[in-house]
């Protein structure tokens, strides 16, 4: 007698995939330096601010404790954030100032320029939706 050759396919055990990793700051830089490779620096600054910016805030916040989520790894040409510091941060102090907000004039995106920068945004968003009316 010939021996029997069992042929049923048995399943493979289904490999899970790996969880998400968590957003940081330095996954960010990454991925946005990846996108400008591919498709310029135009679209990684749109993608930039399509993000939610006050969770960004939150990361960079976390800088001092959490070296993955410290702001100055990131390239000013996509976005600025709390703790960072440099020209970048400068001009838009001074940008806000010549606008009529009493930002610092210090290079550091600190809180009072972080205020600042949210009050020159609402007013901005408000003046749009007057001129929606």
């Amino acid at each position: 007698m010939s021996p029997t050759i069992n042929l049923e396919l048995q399943p493979r055990a289904r490999r899970r995939a790996a969880p998400p990793r968590p957003l940081t700051l330095r996954l960010l830089q990454r991925v946005l330096a990846d996108v400008e490779a591919e498709e310029g620096v135009v679209v990684a600054r749109r993608l930039a601010a399509a993000l939610d910016y006050g969770r960004l805030t939150e990361l960079a916040r976390r800088g001092p404790r959490e070296p993955e989520n410290d702001a100055q790894q990131l390239d000013p040409r996509y976005l600025l954030l709390w703790g960072m510091s440099g020209p970048e941060v400068l001009t838009l102090q001074e940008s806000l100032v010549s606008l009529g907000y009493p930002a610092p004039r210090t290079g550091r995106y600190d809180d009072a320029t972080l205020l600042q920068y949210w009050a020159y945004l609402i007013e901005v968003g408000r003046a749009g939706a007057r001129r929606e009316d």
